[in-house]
């Protein structure tokens, strides 16, 4: 794996950006995403990323992709560019083309069509996730995402149980569903947290048992986050009794203190 690093001058990043090497270019692509927008503008290297989404090499084109997501507003003028690569061949490209997406915000709007399919028909689990928090966000499809809900696979329906979550479109059945499962608990945690003091007050049994008294640290503070919003019925018995045996209440002191 290529370690070396980028100076941001415009000779250097055109340099490292001419190599042939798969796994330089990649490194030089992850540190042009991590440096940002200001960068981008002073610099003038976003032509030269974008002409690698073409690449033959899905690693780069991926990393080409992030990179530009990285770039903010100079990066989103190649929002079509990168919308056309939903339909890549690999997984990984995507994957990295929705996430980018997600992060162009409103410039994404007018591929939501294709992100409906990804989230319908896409082979991949992954994918669909990945599309998934992007059409919540823009408020489109949510039809795709409840039918992506019912999904035997739990990386899909999880995202489409947070992403209703953040809607505060899920119902009291179908978050109770995902918390009594291991492997979408989490996800219906963070939808309860998304949904604030409209969180289901009849699910805070479920979310000391679930959440607060977990083992890992991301379902406790979930937890926390939903007792905190919904603090007045958590002080009611039985729910408060609940909290109160096996430590509940040190729990919810340590993660707010961390």
């Amino acid at each position: 794996m290529a370690t070396s690093k980028v100076r941001f001058t415009q000779v250097e990043v055109a340099k490292a950006l001419a190599k042939t090497d798969t796994d330089s270019l990649v490194t030089t692509l992850n540190e042009i995403s991590l440096a940002g927008e200001a960068v981008a503008q002073d610099m003038g290297y976003a032509d030269f990323v974008a002409k690698l989404v073409a690449s033959n090499e899905p690693q780069v084109t991926a990393a080409a992709i992030s990179a530009l997501a990285g770039m903010g507003s100079i990066g989103a003028a190649y929002v079509g560019t990168i919308a056309d690569m939903l339909t890549h061949r690999s997984s990984g490209v995507r994957v990295a083309a929705c996430q980018a997406l997600g992060k162009f915000g409103e410039y994404a709007e007018d591929f939501t069509f294709k992100l409906s399919m990804l989230v319908a028909d896409d082979s991949e689990a992954c994918v669909k996730a990945a599309a998934i928090p992007v059409l919540a966000a823009l408020g489109s499809d949510v039809e795709v995402i409840k039918t992506a809900l019912k999904s035997s696979n739990s990386e899909v329906s999880g995202a489409a149980c947070e992403a209703l979550g953040l809607l505060g479109d899920i119902s009291q059945n179908d978050v109770t569903a995902k918390l009594g499962n291991a492997s979408t608990s989490l996800c219906a945690l963070k939808a309860l947290a998304a949904m604030g003091q409209k969180a289901y007050v009849s699910c805070l049994d479920d979310v000391v048992q679930k959440g607060l008294k977990a083992e890992d640290a991301a379902r406790r503070e979930q937890a926390v986050a939903i007792i905190g919003n919904l603090q007045e019925a958590a002080l009611l018995e039985p729910t408060f009794g609940k909290i109160r045996d096996g430590g509940g209440l040190l729990y919810i002191g340590r993660e707010r203190r961390g």
